[in-house]
């Protein structure tokens, strides 16, 4: 059983009552979905099929892909599988979705023919360019529950502190430490944009460690004021 093989493999076992290979098969597809949405065999599968799928809890792939493949699942016979439409997109996580696959969701013909569906996409759009989307909420106005998938991460930078550049004017030969920050920063590389999330209790200038766990980023250490360094000269 491959990623090429999966779904069909699942067909079969639950037609003849092979649940141990069933399951086997199902297991395949939910770890790579992501390359078995790019297969054909997804496109004969029946709604109940595939949300059986989208639904699972262990189901493994950016929400992005879940996008793609529900478009090219509805593509391949657009007029029987308008009336799916309510059903399947509740499935998707738009808090998860980045702005580039909102775009094409957004312009998809058979999802513009139903408005309730298209406003809960542009407050998920909105999220993004304000600065006030929170991967691991539901996004306003959307149905799906849960952040990312098991696994998965939202694709987004967070940067904690740094250092503030210090200009220098033309006529100062004067040396400046550039000074610490105690900012955290949130960048969303799909959409090119930056925004302020909190800050430190105090500026550090580095020697900290930072490492997330269930959604929450932690940090440890630092240093408040930098090193000083004396001149041993005679």
């Amino acid at each position: 059983v491959c990623s090429s093989n999966c779904l069909g493999v699942m067909r079969l076992a639950d037609m003849y009552g092979f649940s141990g290979l069933k399951q086997k098969a199902k297991k395949k597809a939910l770890s790579r979905f992501s390359k078995v949405g790019q297969n054909e065999e997804l496109l004969s599968l029946s709604l109940e099929e595939l949300l059986d799928l989208l639904k699972d809890k262990d189901l493994k792939v950016d929400e992005d892909e879940v996008v793609y493949s529900v478009i090219r699942w509805l593509d391949h016979d657009p007029e029987s599988r308008k009336t799916t439409v309510p059903t399947i997109l509740k499935e998707i996580r738009l808090s998860c979705v980045r702005f580039s696959a909102l775009r094409k969701l957004e312009a998809h013909s058979v999802i513009r023919e139903f408005p309730e569906f298209l406003a809960k996409i542009t407050a998920a759009k909105e999220q993004h360019l304000t600065g006030t989307r929170q991967p691991g909420s539901v996004a306003q106005g959307a149905d799906a529950t849960g952040g990312a998938r098991c696994g998965m991460s939202d694709g987004l930078a967070i940067i904690v502190g740094g250092w503030k550049e210090v200009e220098r004017q033309d006529d100062d030969e004067s040396l400046t430490a550039p000074t610490p920050m105690a900012s955290i920063i949130c960048l969303d590389p799909d959409i090119q944009q930056h925004y302020h999330v909190a800050n430190l209790p105090t500026p550090v200038s580095g020697y900290m460690s930072i490492t997330c766990a269930e959604r929450r980023l932690y940090m440890t250490g630092g240093r408040a004021h930098p090193l000083m360094v004396r001149d041993h000269q005679s």
